[in-house]
């Protein structure tokens, strides 16, 4: 997963940063890290970005 997919499930979950922070058990500085590619996307957020979207009703 990149960066730009990240901010696209985020957008489509409806979360802000810092929602979407508190939702995967990370600080805020590592969703904007993750958004602006600072950061690699650990494996276990990006597992739970896709339940989350699964979950919302959307398609990964």
């Amino acid at each position: 997963m990149d960066n730009a997919e990240f901010n696209q499930i985020r957008k489509k979950l409806g979360k802000s940063q810092k929602q979407l922070a508190a939702l995967l058990e990370v600080s805020l500085k590592a969703v904007g890290s993750y958004e602006q590619g600072l950061r690699s996307i650990p494996a276990y957020i990006e597992r739970n970005l896709f339940f989350f979207l699964i979950y919302h009703g959307g398609k990964p």
